[in-house]
């Protein structure tokens, strides 16, 4: 019930803080997407710069890493608590609920990450620290920090959208491509060179495309 109850409450600040708290005029910290009006999404070391930055302006956030990925990146998470903490005993202390979001796991669908670096700073400076009276809020906001950084125009040529956001669709430990299991159960070497469009193809029946193997 204390469970639902944080829920519903979060949903409902959420809801209203647009409408009930304006912005910090003054906060002028932003995304790389902001900068580039939606152009361009945030790289590792953007999310990085811009996490750094939050920290000077709030006594309220930790940051910690929580893991590393194959290619050496520290995976960053945000901890906002007022008072801080710095041992997870001192959350259950609290007597608060603990919100977990968790951003980026698929490397191309980027919205989550920045939408996840701008509640961070309404959080830290802007209409949204008074969560924190209540809450204890952990943000992870880029998860698949590897694949984020896989952009090149040849990934994804489907979709409509800003230019630099396409990232890899898919990676492994196997030299020169992956295996990947079909539909009817069988399982087929997929080379990293494949043609976007066939990989595309393979991936949805929506455009009733026929698909010879090998890839």
């Amino acid at each position: 019930m204390k469970l639902a109850i944080a829920s519903l409450s979060l949903t409902l600040l959420l809801a209203n803080a647009s409408t009930t708290m304006p912005y910090m005029e003054n906060d002028q910290l932003k995304s790389r997407a902001e900068q580039t009006n939606y152009e361009e999404t945030s790289r590792y070391e953007d999310v990085m710069r811009f996490i750094g930055e939050l920290q000077k302006r709030t006594d309220k956030l930790r940051v910690e890493s929580f893991g590393k990925t194959e290619e050496g990146r520290d995976l960053p998470l945000m901890i906002f608590a007022d008072p801080p903490i710095a041992q997870p005993r001192e959350a259950r202390d609290s007597g608060k609920p603990v919100v977990f979001i968790q951003a980026n796991i698929h490397a191309g669908e980027v919205e989550g990450k920045e939408a996840s670096l701008h509640l961070a700073r309404r959080i830290a400076t802007g209409d949204l620290r008074l969560l924190l009276n209540n809450l204890i809020i952990l943000i992870a906001p880029i998860y698949n920090a590897d694949g984020n950084e896989k952009i090149s125009s040849n990934n994804r040529d489907a979709p409509n959208g800003p230019s630099a956001i396409w990232n890899e669709a898919f990676g492994g430990p196997h030299s020169g491509g992956i295996t990947a299991v079909m539909a009817d159960g069988s399982v087929h070497f997929v080379a990293f060179g494949i043609d976007p469009t066939v990989w595309a193809a393979v991936g949805s029946r929506s455009g009733g495309e026929n698909v010879q193997l090998p890839f």
